[in-house]
């Protein structure tokens, strides 16, 4: 499911777009590893809420935002990269510093 979704339109059909797409591939059982980069988290929260409820042992969601994204999207999975450092080739977020942001951030959950 190779997909680089830029195509022109609002960010709200690129999105269903992608929404669309994971889910008919998932229900053809095969295994998927997707890495989305997002922006704003205030801004693509409907859409981080819909993978954080993607619960299929089938399914690796790899979520990357920009340094300065509106806030860590700490609750999708258990590793948590800085896009800087994904693209660097480095290493997820200590979990010393997921609890900083966590708590920086005052972060509740969904």
């Amino acid at each position: 499911m190779p997909k680089n979704v830029t195509e022109a339109g609002s960010q709200d059909k690129r999105l269903g777009s992608i929404q669309e797409d994971m889910l008919t591939y998932l229900l053809s059982g095969s295994f998927l590893n997707a890495l989305l980069i997002v922006g704003d988290k205030s801004r693509d929260i409907g859409f981080i809420r819909t993978l954080n409820r993607t619960n299929f042992g089938s399914v690796n969601i790899f979520l990357a935002q920009p340094d300065g994204g509106g806030g860590p999207i700490v609750h999708v999975g258990p590793l948590h990269w800085y896009w800087g450092s994904l693209a660097a080739g480095g290493g997820p977020l200590p979990s010393d510093e997921k609890d900083r942001l966590v708590n920086e951030f005052n972060w509740v959950g969904f």
